[in-house]
């Protein structure tokens, strides 16, 4: 192995390495107890395995640090708690889960109450085990697509689409919003891709403002089929009778706790 400080030619730069410990041969030959060498891989192949499904997963760089501990429970309404036990129990059982036709998370409701939060908590972990989880924002996820058609980038389109309909996990954000009514379009390709991972028994994570009773007047196949996958992972972030005096907010929330630093 070359080492990391070895001086090049003039006008060359010193080879810089994605680990120093290895020098990027993935391990390296180690001591035994009985005094033999023997070859341990290192740490950086996972670390280089959890960037690659990363650079695949469209994770924005900001949110592929949270975690559970990012989601508050202390003080906030029931249906919190329950989101996030919920969510915490679905990504550590995830292995046993997947194949079964129940094998979907949807956490929907009230607009801010960190729906968005606790699912990329969940993601995050499924990466960590190996598991490719796509991020699917649904408003600048269809209006990319759409460009994509409209400029005749046919190509691209269907790549995207086809992405959508095969990764392992998809995830896919604020579900039938931006607009009052869905196009046919975007209701052609929800229809699509939901059904396609349906059929195969292929995980989905949503997140919507909508409840299933408004997805299912959208579209009553779409609306039952999630509801189907989602049916023992589902929880609506709603006030109960008893917490009307309660903040649901997750982001004003967190506005208030930055303030109160």
């Amino acid at each position: 192995m070359v080492s990391p400080n070895t001086q090049w030619e003039v006008g060359t730069p010193p080879h810089e390495y994605f680990c120093t410990q290895c020098q990027d041969e993935n391990g390296f030959l180690v001591a035994s107890s009985t005094g033999q060498s023997v070859w341990r891989q290192c740490s950086c192949v996972e670390r280089k395995r959890i960037a690659r499904l990363y650079k695949s997963s469209s994770i924005s760089a900001a949110m592929q640090s949270v975690g559970f501990d990012d989601y508050l429970t202390q003080d906030r309404p029931r249906c919190v708690s329950q989101a996030k036990s919920m969510a915490y129990y679905f990504a550590s059982h995830f292995s046993d889960l997947r194949g079964k036709r129940k094998n979907s998370m949807a956490i929907v409701g009230e607009l801010g109450s960190g729906k968005t939060t606790i699912l990329h908590a969940v993601s995050n972990s499924l990466i960590k085990q190996g598991i490719l989880v796509h991020y699917f924002p649904w408003v600048s996820g269809t209006n990319e697509l759409r460009g994509a058609f409209a400029r005749g980038n046919s190509d691209k389109a269907y790549e995207l689409v086809e992405r959508l309909a095969s990764a392992e996990v998809l995830f896919i954000d604020d579900l039938l919003q931006g607009r009052a009514e869905p196009t046919e379009y975007q209701k052609d390709l929800l229809y699509d891709v939901v059904n396609e991972r349906y059929s195969h028994h292929r995980p989905l994570l949503i997140s919507s403002n909508l409840t299933f009773e408004q997805i299912n007047k959208v579209n009553e196949v779409i609306g039952s089929r999630i509801y189907e996958m989602c049916a023992d992972f589902t929880t609506v972030m709603r006030l109960e009778a008893d917490e009307q005096d309660m903040d649901l907010n997750f982001r004003l929330l967190n506005a208030k706790t930055w303030e109160g630093n």
